[in-house]
């Protein structure tokens, strides 16, 4: 069950190639090059995605830094404009949000080509989030502040005006998908 001898078949699939008597219509490798093949072809999709190299870069470090997970509450989807409005943030907060908000499908597009490449990345950035959210909660004043640390966690030690960002629309990615913030 490790990586390199995995590949994913749909339900049709499966169990003819699974099936003792193809063996040799399909030998593992051919089923390897197809597994090879179909990685590259994504790799090429996610390279040639209009995302900010920015977002990215940001995005890679921060599940690299995954450490261990703490206890998250289960939050349910609400309106982002009850998000808003629950959380208390000032109108300015909220226009940064919501000018990040008009930006977030490129980190939408990143996370589910990078997903199709390494199966668990986003929820290892999910956790990374969650964890570092509990963390900040705890120190944070208000939500405005909350917001404001978690985008200089996001930014990963980067202060320049791009990085801080890519930093707002990764933060602003997971509070729309309700992973950070009061529902």
């Amino acid at each position: 069950d490790q990586y390199d001898n995995l590949i994913w078949m749909c339900t049709e699939h499966h169990p003819i190639i699974d099936n003792k008597h193809n063996e040799a219509k399909y030998p593992a490798d051919l089923l390897r090059s197809w597994k090879a093949n179909l990685e590259a072809s994504v790799r090429k999709k996610v390279a040639e995605m209009d995302v900010p190299e920015e977002v990215r870069t940001l995005l890679d470090l921060m599940v690299k830094d995954k450490g261990p997970s703490s206890p998250f509450p289960d939050y349910t989807l609400l309106a982002v404009n009850e998000k808003l409005q629950k959380n208390a943030f000032s109108p300015e907060t909220q226009q940064e949000i919501s000018d990040a908000l008009s930006r977030v499908n490129q980190v939408h597009k990143f996370v589910v080509g990078i997903e199709g490449l390494s199966a668990g990345w986003s929820d290892a950035l999910v956790q990374v989030f969650q964890t570092e959210y509990l963390r900040l909660k705890e120190q944070s004043s208000n939500a405005d502040e909350l917001y404001v640390e978690l985008r200089l966690f996001a930014a990963r030690g980067r202060h320049e005006l791009k990085f801080l960002a890519a930093a707002s629309q990764v933060v602003v990615y997971l509070f729309e998908r309700c992973e950070v913030f009061e529902k």
